[in-house]
């Protein structure tokens, strides 16, 4: 994505955080100025209880 002709209101904001959890990582994705917002995405990953 090329955000050089966005305007400042348009540029992607994102901190991505991980954090141990057992033998494996959990990581976030999070918009720091709206801590509502959602990511979308058609991939998904089989998980083990």
């Amino acid at each position: 994505m090329n955000n050089e002709n966005q305007s400042s209101e348009q540029l992607v904001r994102e901190t991505y955080t991980e954090y141990k959890s057992g033998s494996g990582v959990i990581a976030t994705i999070t918009d720091p100025e709206n801590d509502r917002a959602w990511i979308q995405s058609t991939h998904t990953v089989s998980i083990e209880r």
